[in-house]
């Protein structure tokens, strides 16, 4: 409306098209950007909305000369080096990312979203130290418990066996790795014992959003409540226990809980890390990504799961495992599927080990950044630093899911990228018979491979260290005959295991829920 009324108004096209980037229309959101330009272009605001929508369509060149233009305009702007920070983090340049945040945190130390970013920036890092993100993570639980007086009475009664209500709170409530790690488990989740209250923070919905929500007892789209709104309705749903799955990713709303809407919090799925909220009384994890010497890493107590705190659906319309693509073409195909922000320069050091060890293999990588030119020369340029030419290497963007699943018969060999290991993409590796092979870590993310492994009964896939990940790649690949009759029994063999068994992952969740809720009956008597 204020367009309408004022066309030529510049800050008018600029906050219309941060609303149409809150709703994802990115396309509609650069015009108005554009017309926010033409009309003023020294205005900062205007050119880092550009560089978001920029973004948001992986055009990163552009998007990053968007912020720079902003930057040189208002260096002083902490939400802009914020978003040059997150093009950085696509384009695999997570130090300078981490560089861009620094410089955001200098204008404001205690602002709760860049501390938030930069949390999940040092993630990707191989030498971030767990120490200084612990340190970190309670500061920022320190800036959002300003001002807010948490509810410390609850209409819930403190009676350990009787039927609890569960809430969960998450933006990614739909096609996203945490929807998929909660379709099998919510299926099997007691009906008897336990009612599942969702709170979806993202404003569309999806077709399994809506298989999720049929597992729920109530469903609420909570995007546009405030984070004291939202805090009242899970108190006065009479919610036993509240789920946080996103942690410091987006569309999070930790804010909630430092407001304490609930008696008994605990972090699970959604992030990999400690959220540095102390009204969070638990984190999930198992005794491969929390071991006992790492309990200082978290601010929340620790609940081990005894298998694995990850379990998988099956993958939707999976073909048949094809047979051992090396077996046709004589020469072995290593792939990676994950994000390519995950795709640092110790990664890349690594694997062009591995390729010059054999001069005839090649290395498969899909990932959505991979559709943008611009990110393929980028990677190119990159692993041509280490002396391997692009016709060792296939870069493919994103597909459909079907055209997706059916890559992983090109390749013979997964590598797991490190420190920010595969979740998803090492189940459905798994699933479509392609071994996985990973590094052993030194934090919760860095030990995700490990534990998927373990729980899949394939331990001998973690390596101890680069030189030992570098061996495996090339002992696994040298026998052709045991890798082509791992390939075949590898998805019976998996489907049995505690990684795909989400009748038993449920038994043990409802344990550790009743565990939780135990303790807290306890105290109150």
């Amino acid at each position: 409306r204020a367009v309408e009324l004022a066309a030529d108004a510049p800050l008018a096209w600029s906050n219309l098209s941060s609303s149409l980037i809150g709703r994802k229309r990115f396309a509609e959101a650069e015009t108005a950007c554009r017309k926010a330009i033409a009309l003023a272009r020294e205005t900062p605001e205007a050119w880092g909305n550009l560089g978001q929508a920029l973004a948001e369509q992986f055009r990163l060149d552009e998007a990053e000369a968007a912020y720079t233009t902003a930057l040189a305009l208002d260096p002083g702007m902490a939400s802009l080096h914020s978003g040059m920070a997150k093009v950085l983090l696509e384009k695999g340049a997570a130090a300078q990312a981490a560089g861009e945040l620094r410089q955001a945190l200098a204008k404001d130390a205690n602002d709760p979203d860049l501390l938030s970013h930069q949390l999940f920036c040092l993630n990707y890092l191989p030498d971030s130290a767990p120490a200084e993100m612990t340190a970190i993570a309670r500061q920022y639980g320190d800036a959002i418990r300003s001002n807010i007086a948490p509810f410390d009475t609850w209409q819930c009664p403190a009676e350990p066996e009787r039927k609890l209500r569960i809430g969960m709170v998450s933006g990614d409530l739909r096609r996203h790795p945490v929807g998929y790690l909660l379709r099998g488990p919510l299926r099997e989740i007691g009906k008897s014992g336990f009612e599942i209250f969702a709170y979806s923070n993202f404003p569309l919905e999806d077709d399994l959003s809506g298989e999720l929500r049929q597992q729920c007892a109530g469903w609420t789209n909570v995007s546009e409540k405030s984070d004291a709104e939202l805090a009242r309705q899970i108190h006065d749903d009479r919610i036993d226990i509240l789920l946080d799955l996103s942690g410091h990713t987006d569309y999070s709303r930790l804010a909630v809980f430092a407001r304490k809407p609930a008696p008994v919090q605990v972090t699970w799925l959604g992030y990999f890390a400690t959220t540095g909220v102390r009204e969070i009384d638990w984190k999930i994890g198992d005794p491969w990504v929390a071991p006992d010497d790492e309990a200082g890493h978290f601010t929340e107590k620790l609940w081990r799961l005894p298998d694995s705190c990850f379990c998988f659906a099956p993958p939707e319309g999976a073909p048949a495992v094809a047979a051992l693509p090396s077996e046709r073409n004589g020469h072995v195909t290593y792939g990676c599927f994950n994000n390519l922000a995950k795709v640092n320069d110790a990664v890349i050091a690594t694997w062009s080990r591995i390729l010059h060890a054999d001069p005839t293999a090649r290395l498969l990588l899909k990932a959505k950044q991979l559709g943008a030119d611009e990110l393929r020369a980028n990677l190119l340029a990159r692993f041509a630093g280490h002396g391997i030419g692009p016709e060792r290497l296939e870069l493919e963007g994103a597909g459909s899911y079907a055209e997706y699943l059916d890559t992983y018969a090109r390749i013979d060999i997964a590598l797991d990228p490190f420190p920010y290991t595969g979740g998803t993409t090492t189940a459905e590796s798994l699933w479509m018979g392609v071994p996985v092979v990973t590094l052993k870590g030194d934090r919760f993310i860095a030990h995700q491979g490990e534990s998927l492994m373990q729980a899949a009964g394939l331990g001998e896939m973690i390596a101890a260290d680069a030189d030992a990940y570098v061996q495996l790649a090339q002992s696994t690949a040298a026998d052709r005959h045991a890798l082509a009759a791992m390939r075949a029994g590898l998805r019976a063999r998996v489907a049995i295991s505690p990684l795909f068994d989400a009748a038993r992952y449920a038994r043990n969740l409802e344990a550790a829920w009743r565990g939780m809720w135990a303790q807290w009956c306890a105290r109150q008597r």
